[in-house]
């Protein structure tokens, strides 16, 4: 309906590829190509049109962060924003430091995690190449002490025909300083990622690539996470996480390709002068982030399935019954009919 509404009072400019959207009360603003758009929807809807910016999609920034954008002589928003919405990109703002991940170069190079806080000894952080293998990514959430990120990677089958793709969650600790002089100094030093499996193991039956992602928090801390994934052969599903079994593969898990006894602290531990952290520790953050252990999707297989790629985009809302029951609605958006699904979770079943 509210789609109908600004396509029948509004008239745009040129064609866009509207990848960015934020609600401020009554005013909704639309990211176009260095373009930012202004619709107030409290009277009659009126489109405005901001001053051209040097960047194509535009993000939400505190004015604490104009000299980490404006500055240094760099193009304005270049690491922040994408230069198309087909580069995968994602920031957030949490705790006076932005954290983005967007490409530096036209084509889609150069995409770093990166970490600015201006009150910060060490005012940026960077990943470092290895730990990200042509990331394209869906979106970022903070937790507790916590950042995640949710993307995809391209890694090198020896079989041609299995799918190149492969969903991660990663995350760093907010209190993140850097390492040592010796080693990750400027680097994240809590850096740790996991593969999302979304599949029905019986079946054979593997979503790879995730599209989109919503985390639903709680304040009983039965915050869950919900992914659209889709498959070359298989259509797309919708798998949900608990970030209590999430939080366990971090905390417990293995380190792959790491054979000797894991150091303490463990890598990757929040709460720690990162540093000051001993080499030991350091080296397993650089060389082996990734956990030997898979996260699986709550029930081992996804809560819908749909054969024909339709699903986009997902959004998570709760409702509470007559009997004080509690229970998540799950908004899809249906990209070739443009339908909009609704159901419950604990009624949404494979089919």
């Amino acid at each position: 309906m509210l789609k109908y509404i600004i396509q029948a009072q509004c008239k745009f400019t040129s064609t866009e590829e509207y990848s960015t959207t934020l609600r401020d009360g009554s005013t909704i603003y639309v990211g176009g190509k260095e373009i930012l758009y202004e619709i107030n929807l409290g009277k009659p809807c009126i489109l405005k049109i901001k001053v051209p910016i040097n960047c194509d999609f535009f993000q939400q920034f505190d004015k604490k962060f104009d000299s980490m954008i404006n500055g240094r002589s760099r193009p304005l928003g270049n690491g922040v924003c994408p230069f198309t919405p087909k580069h995968g990109f994602a920031s957030l703002v949490e705790d006076e430091r932005l954290y983005s991940v967007a490409p530096l170069y036209e084509k889609g190079e150069g995409k770093l995690l990166r970490g600015y806080k201006k009150s910060s000894t060490a005012q940026w952080l960077l990943s470092i190449d290895n730990w990200l293998q042509d990331p394209h990514f869906v979106g970022m959430s903070a937790m507790d002490d916590q950042v995640f990120m949710f993307f995809r990677e391209k890694y090198l089958p020896t079989n041609l025909d299995i799918d190149p793709w492969i969903s991660r969650i990663a995350r760093v600790c907010k209190d993140d300083l850097g390492g040592s002089s010796q080693r990750l100094q400027s680097k994240w030093a809590t850096f740790l990622k996991a593969r999302l499996l979304c599949n029905i193991p019986a079946d054979h039956v593997h979503f790879n690539t995730i599209q989109n992602v919503f985390v639903a928090r709680s304040k009983n801390s039965d915050a869950r996470v919900y992914g659209i994934f889709s498959s070359n052969w298989n259509g797309t599903a919708i798998c949900s996480y608990s970030m209590e079994d999430i939080n366990k593969v971090f905390g417990t898990s293995k380190f792959k390709g790491f054979a000797e006894a894991i150091p303490d602290p463990r890598p990757g531990t929040c709460g720690t002068d990162t540093q000051n952290l001993r080499d030991k520790v350091l080296n397993v953050v650089e060389n082996h982030p990734e956990m030997k252990t898979d996260v699986h999707p709550i029930g081992n297989h996804p809560l819908v399935m749909d054969m024909e790629k339709v699903f986009q985009l997902i959004v998570v809302d709760s409702v509470v019954a007559v009997n004080g029951k509690v229970s998540r609605v799950l908004f899809l958006t249906m990209g070739r009919s443009r339908q909009l699904m609704v159901c419950l979770e604990d009624i949404c079943h494979c089919k």
